[in-house]
């Protein structure tokens, strides 16, 4: 099974309803959610977490997504 590290842009794009580029970043989600697992990791957290006032507003958002969080490894 394939597993697709989605971008902070491309959420960003999909929650932001003036984005031009949602639909776009809508289709490419659904895209890589057929081929296998649709994943976020710390840094693209991270990254944004400016949008949110909280990290339940955070977490919320992404839940709706249906994006799983996977912890990176050290190498």
């Amino acid at each position: 099974m394939t597993s697709s590290l989605v971008d902070s842009n491309v959420l960003i794009d999909i929650i932001n309803p003036v984005s031009g580029f949602a639909a776009w970043s809508r289709n490419a989600v659904v895209q890589a959610a057929a081929a296998g697992k649709v994943v976020v990791n710390q840094i693209v957290l991270a990254e944004m977490a400016s949008y949110f006032l909280t990290a339940d507003k955070l977490d919320s958002a992404i839940s709706h997504i249906a994006v799983r969080l996977t912890r990176m490894r050290a190498p």
